[in-house]
């Protein structure tokens, strides 16, 4: 059923009165934790009923690229699930929200964070804690991690980085890998561990195939290629989204989106207007954040 988009007057009392709601979810080891989630969740309503109100954002409905809602970070799977970190923050981060790539409109998730990613029907985040959580139906499942700082999905494997940049790679219980290294994983607990991968950045993106691309410190965009980590000759970057094999898109130091394309190793630009800090996407499609945290398609 989708909603319908409701009225300051019709939500005006939902941001007068705070709740606290106690949500259980299983963590990785079998035991039932809660996530506490500070605040009205707002029922059914749509992020731009809930997040929007008063906001003062950019409401031109004559940009057809501007999508309802405000964002810290965007992520899109390949199925066509957007997901977003919101505007209202929480104790754990921010309000999470989710639009399904078969209805029209957002719809408010448990728990928060300050960083999401997606693979194909899950989301995975990564919390003010530095905590790592899978979305698990309507629960988030927590994975035992060292404290992340930033997170990227692929079709199966998960990539973190931490405060002081250094990168691990998830390897799940039951895969080859994790039989014959158990030993050496950090936050090993029978079910899954971390596997330190001997590069340092600051943001990690894998596309649809696993392939690995990150951001080191100095904004040196780099890609995992032949057994090599192989750094970009493109303009510094801050932000990064790699969904299709050989395709990377990412955002320079001045707000611009462009786009490097490895078969011809050339970059080019697909949005110039100098106001983006985050982009997400799949399948075809690309989502940027302005300053302003809004939601602009940008294909």
């Amino acid at each position: 059923m989708k909603l319908k988009i409701m009225s300051k007057a019709r939500i005006g009392g939902l941001f007068v009165a705070a709740s606290v709601l106690i949500y259980p979810y299983v963590d990785a080891h079998g035991v039932e934790q809660n996530i506490e989630i500070i605040g009205d969740t707002g029922g059914g309503q749509s992020i731009e009923s809930l997040e929007n109100q008063g906001a003062g954002g950019n409401t031109n409905a004559q940009n057809a690229n501007l999508l309802p809602g405000k964002a810290h970070d965007i992520a899109v799977d390949k199925l066509g699930n957007r997901y977003a970190v919101g505007s209202q923050k929480g104790m754990n981060g921010y309000a999470l929200y989710k639009w399904a790539a078969n209805s029209g409109a957002w719809q408010k998730m448990n728990g928060e964070a300050v960083r999401i990613t997606a693979r194909p029907n899950q989301a995975w985040i990564v919390n003010t804690q530095g905590q790592v959580f899978y979305e698990s139906g309507p629960t988030w499942r927590n994975v035992p991690a060292p404290i992340a700082k930033d997170i990227g999905a692929g079709r199966d494997t998960v990539w973190i980085t931490t405060p002081n940049d250094e990168i691990f790679r998830y390897v799940p219980q039951g895969t080859l890998e994790f039989v014959a290294s158990q030993d050496q994983l950090a936050f090993n607990n029978g079910i899954g561990g971390w596997a330190r991968v001997n590069v340092n950045a600051v943001k990690v993106e894998l596309d649809d195939s696993d392939n690995p691309w990150i951001i080191d410190k100095r904004g040196q965009l780099n890609r995992f290629h032949a057994g090599k980590w192989r750094a970009i000759n493109a303009p510094k970057a801050i932000d990064l989204n790699a969904s299709e094999p050989g395709n990377v898109e990412f955002v320079d130091e001045k707000g611009d989106v462009l786009q490097y394309e490895v078969t011809t190793n050339r970059w080019w630009y697909l949005s110039q207007s100098k106001d983006t800090v985050a982009i997400g996407g799949s399948s075809g499609e690309l989502l940027k954040l302005s300053k302003n945290l809004d939601i602009f398609k940008v294909r």
